[in-house]
């Protein structure tokens, strides 16, 4: 089903996480999934668990790619793991205001967000994506989707990284 509503989106950032300006993507994975997610490179285990306005979750990695990779813990240790030089793109980070409840439901909103990834075509290119749609706070209309894509593919059949960052 897609949805035939045209919307303005009010709000979209795209930056790039990355290890010279201090990133994490245990860290952001952690956050954006409002969960526990320890990067084994630094022993570090971040918790933002106690944040509970993370209504929707999920990894989208390519049928031919290890399924262990739809975990956030295993799929962002690669990513640090394969990240090797002090000026790596660890991540597209990107933000995206979705309507308000009045225009949507959850289930409109996450087909929206689907809608989006599909269109960009990242997981078809062997891309991990991970997709995380936050509530807003009472009396605040803030809805909006977390979506980080991985800067590195999957090669096909194995479960290793192309060295080169797309660009």
């Amino acid at each position: 089903m897609r949805i035939g509503i045209e919307m303005a989106i009010q709000f979209t950032r795209i930056e790039f996480l990355t290890r010279s300006k201090g990133g994490d993507s245990c860290r952001k994975a952690a956050y954006n999934a409002r969960t526990i997610v320890k990067n084994k490179q630094t022993g570090i285990k971040y918790n933002f668990s106690r944040k509970k306005d993370n209504v929707y979750h999920t990894v989208l990695i390519p049928d031919y790619v290890n399924q262990d990779f739809k975990n956030i813990q295993t799929l962002m240790n690669e990513v640090e793991r394969t990240a090797k030089k002090d000026n790596s793109q660890l991540l597209k980070d990107i933000v995206i205001a979705l309507p308000d409840e009045k225009e949507l439901n959850l289930e409109h909103r996450i087909e929206l967000t689907h809608q989006i990834v599909d269109e960009m075509e990242w997981v078809q290119k062997g891309i991990g994506v991970q997709i995380d749609i936050h509530k807003p706070q009472i009396g605040d209309k803030n809805w909006h989707v977390h979506i980080l894509v991985t800067t590195r593919r999957f090669k096909e059949m194995v479960m290793i990284w192309v060295i080169k960052l797309l660009t």
